[in-house]
């Protein structure tokens, strides 16, 4: 399953039930099948073309901006760096190439001993 779709198609879902629409209502007006509808609002569909996702923006009455908000919005979550994360980047472009790759695996040691803590603590609560 697509993320990117799967955002669009809750997108649409939402718009969907503020209409008071059912799948099989928007699906009739679309002239598709309610399985199609079901599988698009569920991320699943194959390639769904543009002109696709036009009409069903055209039937919910919205532009494909608020149709595709979710999407964008991931991308800037994903993407968004904080004040801490940039002032470490500038410290580790300031380090030897030798440095740089020790570093990395130091990090990447601590995030194995973490996650095996993690996963230990985690085991020890469900047997509780």
């Amino acid at each position: 399953m697509n993320n990117d779709l799967y955002l669009i198609g809750q997108s649409i879902k939402a718009r969907r039930k503020e209409l008071q629409l059912t799948q099989n209502e928007l699906a009739n007006k679309l002239n598709m099948s309610q399985g199609y509808l079901a599988d698009i609002e569920n991320g699943k569909a194959k390639n769904p073309s543009l002109n696709t996702f036009n009409k069903i923006a055209d039937t919910l009455q919205i532009n494909l901006d608020r149709l595709f908000a979710a999407v964008e919005k991931e991308i800037k979550n994903e993407f968004y760096i904080t004040d801490e994360e940039k002032e470490l980047i500038k410290l580790y472009r300031q380090l030897p190439d030798d440095m740089k790759a020790e570093i990395r695996g130091e990090i990447k040691g601590i995030l194995r001993v973490t996650n095996k803590i993690s996963a230990t603590t985690e085991k020890e609560e469900r047997a509780m």
